[in-house]
């Protein structure tokens, strides 16, 4: 499907447009080792940049639409100096973005919006659903800026709670989300809440 994944931690309703930023970036060329390669032929690895996600709520999970709720706190840490404001969560049918603090190379922003998620009721009402929260970048392509999950640094706050589900250990994982219309490719940090149903619960019901 053009997308290439790595697991890091072990762990519609409406159509997105795609910026004209991203329209226009330029084709990566890329090596064997997946660096760029300039025109003298050397190759130049890309810079990265650091996301950190903390969860804080989570409602309103509707398996009939696909979609559930969530706040959560975003933070990306560039040290090379990109454009922080270069993201976009992929999978949000709607937002609200607060910047909340940060310095010349780091930023926090609160985000509150509905998201959409593939449910999965084969072992339904024993299922356990992955609340998907995709950071991408828009402006600068994969062989020019990769993301990279602080998994240390990312979880769900220690009184998130979801009536009816339990909650799982946080999940992440980087992949080069690739475009073939555009013919090019962005970094892309995926971050999951699982969420368990409570046994006793479905059994005494």
């Amino acid at each position: 499907d053009g997308i290439r994944d790595r697991d890091v931690t072990g762990v519609q309703t409406c159509a997105l447009p795609i910026s004209a930023a991203r329209a226009q970036s330029p084709a990566p060329v890329a090596t064997d080792a997946g660096a760029t390669t300039t025109t003298a032929g050397a190759a130049v690895s890309p810079a990265t940049a650091s996301v950190r996600v903390l969860v804080m709520l989570v409602s309103g999970v509707d398996l009939d639409a696909g979609t559930f709720d969530a706040t959560f706190y975003l933070s990306i840490d560039c040290p090379s100096g990109c454009d922080l404001d270069g993201w976009e969560v992929v999978n949000a049918v709607s937002t609200t973005v607060e910047t909340t603090g940060g310095t010349a190379t780091s930023r926090w922003w609160r985000v509150r919006g509905r998201f959409v998620f593939e449910p999965d009721l084969h072992r339904y009402p024993f299922d356990t659903q992955r609340l998907p929260l995709r950071i991408e970048r828009v402006n600068e392509p994969a062989d020019e800026l990769l993301l990279v999950a602080d998994t240390a640094g990312s979880g769900t706050d220690a009184e998130l709670h979801v009536p009816g589900w339990s909650i799982g250990p946080f999940e992440a994982s980087e992949r080069v989300h690739e475009y073939p219309v555009l013919g090019t490719a962005y970094s892309q940090v995926a971050f999951a809440i699982p969420l368990e149903r409570d046994a006793l619960a479905n059994i005494l019901k």
